[in-house]
């Protein structure tokens, strides 16, 4: 990864179990596929991370990651500000709470390299860095 590349660590904030409707959590229960304790139960119709959203009362737009709402639901636990909800099954989409884990931003990144999904790409141009005088600016002080 560059330094172009570089985005930062993901900004959660806290999320409630109060901020999800029962009406939400009950329709995620019905729809999510279930399968043995082994195996990835993905949620969603992509292969990416899963969501589910829902109009609030005041009729704002919410989304929380299915992950985050699956392993929020099965310890009926909130998440704090920051906090990640890592996948040991580094599968996106699964919901399996025996493969989610909360954790910190760095801790995401050791599992992907421990587990060899972190890749480095180069700049696809050198790097330059900037000439005072091909710019106009004079040498002496």
């Amino acid at each position: 990864m560059s330094n172009s590349d570089w985005r930062g660590p993901p900004n959660h904030p806290a999320v409630t179990l109060a901020d999800v409707p029962q009406r939400v959590r009950e329709a995620f229960m019905r729809r999510r596929r279930v399968g043995a304790a082994g195996e990835c139960w993905p949620y969603g119709k992509n292969h990416g991370y899963g969501n589910v959203q829902w109009t609030d009362d005041a009729g704002i737009k919410r989304r929380i990651s299915a992950h985050r709402l699956a392993h929020m639901l099965r310890h009926m636990t909130d998440l704090p500000a920051g906090a990640l909800v890592l996948h040991s099954c580094d599968n996106p989409a699964c919901c399996n709470w025996r493969h989610l884990r909360v954790g910190t931003h760095r801790e995401n990144q050791m599992d992907a390299v421990a587990r060899g999904r972190w890749t480095y790409t180069p700049p696809t141009r050198p790097r330059t860095y900037c000439d005072p005088v091909q710019h106009g600016a004079s040498i002496e002080a």
